[in-house]
């Protein structure tokens, strides 16, 4: 059962002229209809020399995470590298 506060608001209704106080249809996401999808950007700045690299990837997850994280890695020389 809703308790009212900060968290709980009575649900929302028609407003208008003819309204017969029945429910609104809730809303769609933003992406519902992209049909192409959406795309991600992973990007992190050099502060020493004020550069940014980025890649776009078409998903988000763990594996594409650390591949640029390895691709960041793969920029320093390998004797600055720690293992």
């Amino acid at each position: 059962m809703p308790r009212p506060g900060k968290q709980w608001a009575p649900a929302a209704t028609k407003a208008g002229k003819g309204s017969d106080g029945a429910l609104r249809r809730r809303r769609r996401r933003a992406a519902y209809t992209r049909a192409q999808g959406v795309r991600h950007l992973m990007a992190a700045l050099n502060l020493m020399t004020d550069h940014m690299f980025g890649h776009v990837k078409t998903n988000k997850n763990r594996t594409t995470f650390l591949a640029f994280c390895r691709y960041l890695r793969s920029l320093s020389p390998p004797e600055v590298r720690k293992s």
